[in-house]
């Protein structure tokens, strides 16, 4: 599970398939393939999604609940169930 007081990296390290959910949520983690510095509620905050920060972090750990902490990158590569 994560906090909104969690550093970005321990996040994105333990949780890599969250960086698409927060994207669409429209918060940016990653710039240019690089992990954005900082805890994830200051740059909830610094990209003006501080109002929804507790909203952000409960739908992650409910995506969390199901999928547990994986390892794999968030676009799967190499990962192709289907063969």
């Amino acid at each position: 599970m994560i906090e909104k007081s969690m550093k970005i990296e321990e996040i994105v390290e333990k949780y890599p398939y969250l960086i698409d959910f927060f994207f669409k949520e429209g918060l940016k983690v990653m710039v240019c393939g690089d992990i954005l510095w900082g805890t994830l509620e200051e740059e909830a905050f610094r990209q003006g999604k501080g109002d929804r920060i507790d909203e952000i972090v409960t739908k992650a750990n409910e995506i969390i609940a199901k999928e547990g902490e994986k390892k794999n990158t968030f676009l799967n590569i190499g990962d192709d169930e289907n063969g």
